[in-house]
């Protein structure tokens, strides 16, 4: 018997590897990853845990790179904290949405929890960088402990020290439009999502992304984040009333 992660990573080996973690948003934010990729000309592998309708499923091996002539291979996955198995990766760029108490039935307590999260930072490669949400108390002292070891640290959100920040967010029923400041300049960003958490996850996706993928420009991740119409099962349209 081999553990679903382990079996996943044995899959993806070779690949490079963009891993999404957190205590929420990381199914939406993987889904938005791999669209926002796409945007930029790849056509990464993807394993996350539901179904998203413009993926058409939750999980698939993307190009052949041999038959596309794609120069890398990519992968984007949803690690998961809940049992520690994330460790089991190794991925260049690891996003981290938020860092809160949870999983405790398998963890024990908190601290337990953080270490296992410190552990998944020391497994980033190399050259790979840790994105974190500045936002987040967790999340920015996870990153903080990685940068004072070493690593190379992203931050996004709206603190003002975050390299990929927000300056302004405008949300309506039928998407969101928001103003980033990112380590190329500024860019505009119009999502098929609403609400400020869907905005960080957006953020988060895409210094991901960049990270992940250093010559795709921004503004082609942007462009493939803006197909991005959520992940199943979180505010799915159930009717129309009064139209």
């Amino acid at each position: 018997m081999i553990h679903r992660a382990a079996a996943l990573a044995g899959l993806l080996a070779g690949r490079a590897l963009l891993a999404v973690a957190g205590t929420h948003g990381k199914t939406t934010t993987t889904g938005m990853a791999v669209t926002a990729l796409r945007g930029a000309g790849h056509d990464p592998a993807w394993a996350l845990g539901a179904a998203v309708p413009d993926l058409g499923r939750n999980a698939g091996l993307g190009a052949d790179p041999a038959a596309a002539g794609i120069a890398e291979e990519l992968a984007v996955v949803e690690a998961d904290e809940s049992d520690g198995s994330f460790l089991a990766f190794a991925p260049r760029a690891l996003v981290v949405t938020n860092l809160e108490p949870d999983h405790l039935d398998f963890h024990g307590d908190a601290a337990t929890l953080t270490a296992a999260f410190d552990a998944l930072t020391t497994q980033i490669t190399p050259d790979g960088t840790l994105v974190v949400c500045a936002d987040d108390p967790g999340a920015r002292a996870l990153g903080e402990r990685a940068a004072a070891a070493g690593r190379t640290v992203v931050l996004y959100g709206a603190d003002d020290d975050a390299q990929w920040r927000l300056r302004a967010e405008r949300s309506g029923p039928r998407g969101a439009e928001i103003e980033v400041d990112t380590p190329q300049g500024p860019l505009a960003v119009a999502l098929s999502v609403t609400g400020h958490h869907n905005v960080l996850n957006a953020l988060g996706a895409l210094a991901a992304a960049a990270a992940a993928s250093p010559s795709s420009a921004p503004e082609q991740l942007a462009r493939g984040l803006a197909g991005f119409t959520g992940a199943s099962r979180r505010f799915d349209v159930a009717g129309t009333v009064g139209e």
